[in-house]
């Protein structure tokens, strides 16, 4: 029993039916999430992956993949997930379970992941997901920052080894895996465009199919110089923010260095994204083997970002309204 502040005894039931004492900022974040996003065009693309002949899921295509968003924000484990939904109060809440209701084990969760990425349906949910936060005004779509990041697999053993990873070489450090390519929106830091290659694909091979078309401005840093490129945004009109970098001919000028530093800082909003799903989403290394399954986890970490992203942003703004 728990004693209130005149001393009336109230049972466990009644503190919790009050909505002060449930009002976290957990809860908070999840009711925002739900305000924001409008969930039908997803279900209606999750639900096909259930047909008239192999019966309906024990729980819905939503709950699931509002699962999958929580198993990302908190970098749980399949396992992990499962306990958590059976005594997080907010996540039954979020995913829209009864205090009473059954959850999903480890291996239902499994199966409905694995379903979404046979389809290819992370990638559609995330365009689906961006086309509603641009309708929102939240895109800012003026400057776009170019980043990649390498992707560690396991090496394991000869039967067990990832076959489609492969090797490449960082500061004279070897790795093995893969590589996610990323263009990240600079007004609102929100990622709008990923793509995944195997470690060994340069990051200039794969930046310029990441771009929406409508930049102003393009950042990266010196791994994708090069000269003809940017004589060609300078004629397109679009400033070019790609660092520049010495040469066996030529060291770069005062003025270079400058520049550097600069756009350097402009730029430097784009580590945002991998150091939120490497530290807080827990994504050490490559979940799966093969560059499908891979790719598509790393779309389903980009919707996590970018609504959880997108919930900050807003609330920031309605504060500065207030």
């Amino acid at each position: 029993m728990i004693k209130s502040s005149d001393e009336e005894s109230i049972s466990f039931g009644d503190f919790l039916l009050n909505p002060k004492n449930m009002q976290t900022r957990k809860r908070e974040f999840f009711e925002r999430v739900n305000e924001m996003i409008n969930w039908n065009p997803i279900v209606y693309r999750i639900e096909k992956l259930y047909s008239k002949d192999n019966g309906r899921p024990g729980f819905s295509a939503l709950m699931m993949f509002k699962s999958l968003l929580l198993a990302q924000w908190y970098g749980l484990s399949d396992p992990e997930l499962e306990d958590c939904l059976k005594d997080r109060i907010s996540f039954k809440k979020f995913v829209g379970l009864q205090m009473e209701d059954d959850v999903p084990d480890e291996t239902t969760i499994c199966r409905f992941r694995n379903k979404l990425m046979e389809k290819d349906l992370l990638k559609k949910l995330f365009k689906i997901l961006n086309a509603q936060l641009e309708q929102k005004g939240i895109f800012v779509q003026k400057g776009t920052l170019i980043d990649a990041s390498i992707v560690n697999a396991g090496k394991g053993t000869n039967k067990t080894r990832d076959d489609e990873a492969t090797w490449t070489k960082k500061n004279d450090k070897s790795y093995f895996g893969y590589k996610i390519h990323q263009a990240m929106d600079m007004g609102s830091g929100l990622v709008h465009s990923l793509d995944m290659t195997t470690a060994k694909v340069h990051d200039s091979e794969i930046w310029d199919s990441l771009l929406h078309g409508k930049e102003r401005a393009i950042f990266a840093d010196k791994g994708y110089y090069d000269v003809g490129y940017k004589r060609v945004l300078r004629f397109k009109d679009i400033y070019c923010g790609i660092l520049d970098k010495n040469t066996t001919r030529r060291k770069l000028s005062s003025k270079q260095k400058r520049r550097n530093k600069r756009n350097a800082g402009l730029r430097a909003p784009v580590e945002r994204f991998f150091a939120v799903i490497k530290e807080q989403y827990k994504y050490i290394r490559a979940r799966y083997r093969g560059l499908k399954k891979n790719m598509e986890h790393m779309f389903m970490l980009g919707i996590a970002f970018n609504i959880e992203r997108s919930i900050g942003l807003l609330y920031s703004k309605q504060k500065n309204l207030a």
